[in-house]
């Protein structure tokens, strides 16, 4: 098992903030591909249930996630610049926080790349009768496959997100939230 990668994932409270898409560019930032161009921007309003006062509880996270993309603080994008990750494209974001009527500073992220990290005889996957993968049961990272990645999407499982621990606990000493980090032990089909 590893100690060194943990499945990220954005998790918002039930109350929100949520990402409402007001207006996006007709591009997947959730492909793993430089798309490279984008002046149109993603505009998106973070909305919380108006059914929950004061609001002021529910504040924007330093990560939100869409279909179709996730939006990064740029706090969090300094921290990541920080430790030397570069495999990132971000896109322009005018994000809203309807609680306060303020514009908040994001970013869209387009992690590039995407790699086979499984450890193939460790990991448990489903096959269909004619081969094609099905889904994953459980997992255990390969980390001669990551070649040092400190964030990717991961190959076999696309919509996961996979960091390092120097990540996970620059999150956390910067008290920044919205995160979730899963171990390899946690993971269960159908979480994403």
């Amino acid at each position: 098992m590893s100690e060194n990668y943990f499945i990220m994932i954005a998790d918002s409270p039930w109350a929100g903030p949520t990402v409402k898409v007001i207006d996006k560019p007709d591009v997947d930032a959730t492909d793993g591909e430089f798309i490279g161009g984008v002046s149109k921007p993603y505009r998106v309003d973070l909305v919380t249930d108006p059914r929950v006062l004061p609001t002021e509880n529910f504040p924007p996270r330093d990560i939100h996630e869409a279909s179709g993309f996730k939006l990064f603080s740029r706090k969090f994008i300094t921290i990541l610049e920080g430790l030397g990750v570069s495999n990132i494209e971000y896109l322009p974001a005018e994000v809203t926080d309807v609680r306060s009527a303020q514009k908040v500073d994001y970013s869209v992220a387009n992690i590039l790349g995407r790699l086979n990290a499984l450890d193939e005889d460790e990991s448990d996957f489903m096959f269909s009768s004619s081969g094609k993968l099905m889904g994953v049961n459980s997992i255990v990272f390969d980390e001669k496959k990551i070649e040092g990645h400190k964030i990717f999407m991961l190959g076999e499982i696309p919509l996961l997100i996979v960091a390092h621990k120097s990540i996970k606990e620059a999150v956390e000493e910067h008290g920044l939230t919205g995160f979730v980090f899963l171990a390899e032990d946690e993971y269960e089909p159908g979480m994403i």
